[in-house]
């Protein structure tokens, strides 16, 4: 886990999909579809640590297929009752 000054931890997941989406690499089309669009992150149940929020993310091949409307999609991953 990455540490930064404010105390609170980054979970390693987080860390790679970081720098993978930083990062644009030549891949293949089927490999294209895979990477992710979007993602959200919370932070853990003992608020120590930044996680990925599990199943609240958008492949870049779900656009115009399974999400017709990404951002519709994307606005309802958030949370209604949280900043």
């Amino acid at each position: 886990m990455a540490n930064i000054t404010s105390g609170v931890h980054v979970a390693d997941e987080v860390c790679c999909i970081f720098y993978d989406r930083k990062v644009h690499k030549c891949l293949p089309p089927e490999e294209i579809k895979k990477r992710k669009k979007a993602v959200n992150f919370c932070l853990s149940v003992d608020k120590k640590c930044i996680i990925v929020e599990e199943g609240k993310e958008i492949l870049v091949g779900d656009v115009g297929v399974t999400k017709s409307d990404t951002f519709k999609h994307f606005v309802g991953m958030l949370p209604e009752k949280d900043c």
